[in-house]
């Protein structure tokens, strides 16, 4: 597989399931990642206190301090609480994914892997990374949809797919976790990411979320 900058970088595992980690270390070392592995939420957090990895993979169900509560202590904490985490879940799993939201986390990825899915998602998520610190691109977070721009004068804007592909996945999380948070109404919902209530529906129409 060819590699280019996007793909190096560092993920942190955390998952305590030895199937799960060589699916997981298979498909992210295939991109030319640097892998870090943490069988429990402690481990984790000194882990990224003293490596600060690109992106954090993190399950949910796991002994001692379980995933929300580590993102929580994760977020606590000044040299790890930008790093992006996607919490790990099992498909027969039931829980308040609006609580890993609120909490920290960006995404999900559910068990069973598939190895596409892993490396798209990490990708997307690495990508956004390099866009918040590049100096021609501004993201807010606090009303991120349509806030997304270069700033006059800075770096022409990429023309490859990468970048787009990881706006979308940007905005696509961002309207997933109001859609989460404020459940059916659509009003309060479009309020809260400050785009008009048609362009609301526009955007769930386009990533099919509805």
């Amino acid at each position: 597989m060819k590699r280019n900058a996007l793909e190096k970088g560092s993920v942190l595992i955390v998952d305590d399931h030895p199937g799960d980690l060589d699916v997981l270390i298979s498909a992210l070392q295939a991109c030319g990642l640097t892998i870090l592995v943490a069988p429990h939420g402690e481990y984790a957090i000194n882990l990224a206190e003293q490596f600060t990895p690109d992106i954090i993979l993190l399950d949910v169900r796991m002994p001692g301090l379980e995933g929300f509560a580590t993102c929580r202590q994760l977020r606590y904490r000044e040299i790890t609480r930008d790093i992006p985490i996607i919490f790990i879940i099992a498909s027969s799993e039931t829980l308040d994914k609006a609580t890993g939201f609120e909490v920290g986390g960006m995404d999900y990825l559910t068990k069973p892997f598939q190895p596409q899915e892993v490396v798209a998602r990490v990708t997307a998520y690495l990508t956004i990374q390099k866009l918040r610190t590049s100096p021609g691109i501004l993201i807010s977070d606090e009303k991120p949809i349509g806030q997304i721009r270069y700033q006059p004068g800075a770096q022409p804007a990429p023309k490859d797919l990468t970048f787009h592909k990881a706006i979308e996945a940007y905005e696509k999380h961002i309207i997933t976790a109001a859609l989460e948070q404020h459940g059916d109404n659509m009003a309060k919902t479009a309020a809260s990411l400050g785009i008009p209530l048609r362009t609301l529906y526009r955007k769930i129409k386009k990533y099919r979320l509805a």
